[in-house]
């Protein structure tokens, strides 16, 4: 863990990356950073680690892990879930943000950027529901090609943001 400045201006709390279908061979744990080897992690890692903010990932599998976290390749996708699968992947989440920000009181107020498909948006805002965080899709239905080309460029964040999970 590190100590991470204030966020300035449109500068989010947190910042979420969407897992990959792609991961690394073998069964070994890896750190969830190194477990996802497709294109468009790669480029949301990136683009994560050059922020000076603190980031996590949404994993079908295992709820918001940080990048730390030792987790073995699984084959899960968001889509896969039961019902009850994603309500409990949306208490985990959750009671994972809850425990980042120090309790409900600690969440008002917060920005979440969530770099992860609209299905992954969607299940976010419903975990979020009532805490007061706002919630900003980096990517709003934008394909992974274009996804690619704005981290290939610098992708950067909008100036206004939309309220979403509060």
């Amino acid at each position: 863990d590190r100590d991470y400045p204030a966020p300035k201006h449109n500068e989010p709390d947190l910042v979420l990356l969407g897992c990959g279908k792609e991961k690394i061979g073998g069964t070994s744990a890896v750190p969830a950073a190194d477990l996802y080897t497709g294109p468009l992690f790669s480029a949301r890692r990136k683009f994560a680690e050059g922020q000076n903010r603190p980031w996590m990932i949404l994993s079908a599998e295992h709820g918001m892990v940080e990048p730390g976290r030792p987790l073995a390749p699984y084959d899960t996708a968001i889509s896969d879930l039961t019902p009850e699968r994603k309500q409990a992947w949306q208490q985990s989440v959750r009671g994972k943000v809850l425990e980042y920000f120090d309790g409900r009181s600690g969440t008002i107020g917060k920005t979440v950027e969530v770099h992860a498909g609209a299905d992954y948006v969607s299940e976010l805002n419903k975990a979020l529901t009532g805490l007061g965080v706002t919630v900003v899709p980096a990517f709003e239905r934008k394909g992974i090609g274009v996804q690619l080309g704005e981290y290939a460029k610098g992708y950067e964040r909008p100036t206004t943001v939309g309220s979403f999970g509060i």
